[in-house]
């Protein structure tokens, strides 16, 4: 299991993300040109600029004769068009004021010349980014390999030595994966030893810190989950699932089987559905496809027919399957769909399959604080949750 550890080197405080935007102002589109204009859709930046990026902590950055500057909320250009690109969101930072001895708050402006990146501050003066920064050092390979087993390859095979024993075994496998039960059986008194999934004559099998055999090389894989301990296993061309202690809990009788947060995506039959951690089936084996959402609130399921539809978590069909495209936004109840069977004209629904957007657009995002970015005929706008357009045709 991988470990993350983080130094932090400076307080780094405002985490850059989509969500920074405000919106004090929303672009503004008219036919070629942008500018601004409030949530009325009344203008108060003109629509002069090649491009514009929303306003984010009172800042805009915006594009003119293929150059990037910034201007302040009154419309006032603060930093000309000198930059060849410009981060699509701006960082803050706390840093330390010399003068005072204070810690204050600095907007850095994600900026690109000449071919070299940099931080700068709203007077274009450049912001020390060494000082601002979180360093995430991830070892490759986790620490449990480096702290408790050193791998040894020679000539495409793989062995071990422990170290706290110095007990080596000369590479002889195809593969060897460590598993550190400390991780997996916190807190369970019969915690068995650490071991290996190992890979040896074209097939997998179990081996303890001793090289003894604790399960057969009989598997054409051998996935272990996370935390648990059970392991997907595939055998005689099907799929099932064992676990910690290696019983079998699920007969490999599926032809496909896919783990993800505490639900097994299956395949059986040619039919998809889904079963719980305790291998109850809550989506019936019904569907052509099947994937779960990227908010793991439910499942996208298809037809025979190739529309498509949506399962919550419990297994409930919310919206039949009928349509060409479906889309969840991420926590909430609006999809992205599309009656097209080609896909090319997009809209939004609720969950209950209200028409909240008609299917208008070549492509619609999701909303952040009220709007949405479009693209209409080839060129982006904005709307709102009513449906008010930022742009003329």
């Amino acid at each position: 299991m991988k470990k993350i550890s983080i130094s932090i080197l400076m307080l780094f405080v405002l985490i850059n993300n989509s969500y920074g935007q405000d919106f004090e102002l929303v672009p503004y589109r008219n036919k070629t040109k942008w500018g601004f204009a409030d949530s009325a859709g009344v203008i108060k930046i003109k629509p002069v600029y090649d491009n514009v990026i929303p306003f984010n902590r009172g800042y805009s950055a915006f594009k003119r004769d293929d150059k990037w500057g910034f201007i302040d909320i009154s419309g006032k250009e603060i930093l000309e068009a000198k930059y060849d690109s410009v981060g699509e969101y701006f960082d803050g930072y706390y840093i330390d004021d010399k003068t005072t001895n204070k810690q204050i708050a600095v907007t850095g402006l994600r900026v690109f010349k000449d071919g070299h990146k940099d931080v700068v501050d709203i007077k274009g003066q450049s912001i020390d980014t060494e000082r601002l920064s979180a360093v995430v050092d991830e070892a490759e390979d986790g620490t449990a390999y480096k702290e408790k087993v050193e791998l040894i390859r020679t000539n495409n095979k793989v062995g071990f030595k422990i170290k706290k024993s110095g007990f080596t075994i000369e590479p002889q496998y195809d593969s060897l994966i460590y598993s550190d039960t400390d991780i997996i059986y916190l807190g369970d008194e019969k915690r068995p030893r650490p071991y290996f999934l190992a890979k040896k004559y074209g097939n997998w099998g179990i081996i303890t810190t001793k090289n003894t055999v604790k399960l057969a090389f009989e598997y054409e894989k051998l996935i272990e989950l996370e935390f648990n301990g059970n392991k997907i296993f595939k055998k005689n061309g099907k799929w099932g699932v064992m676990d910690k202690n290696f019983a079998i809990q699920l007969k490999n009788e599926y032809d496909s089987l896919i783990y993800e947060r505490g639900k097994y995506l299956s395949q059986y039959e040619k039919k998809w559905g889904v079963l719980d951690n305790k291998f109850n089936v809550i989506v019936p084996f019904e569907y052509t496809e099947l994937k779960m959402s990227s908010d793991k609130k439910g499942f996208y399921v298809k037809d025979n027919t190739g529309k498509w539809g949506f399962c919550d978590k419990n297994g409930e069909l919310k919206i039949p399957m009928e349509y060409a495209f479906l889309e969840k936004y991420n926590y909430t109840n609006f999809f992205k769909y599309s009656n097209d069977s080609k896909g090319r004209k997009f809209g939004l629904i609720n969950m209950d399959q209200t028409i909240k957007i008609e299917a208008k657009y070549d492509d619609i995002q999701p909303f952040k604080n009220g709007y949405a970015l479009v693209i209409v005929n080839g060129k982006q706008g904005y709307i709102n949750e009513n449906g008010l357009e930022f742009f003329k045709k």
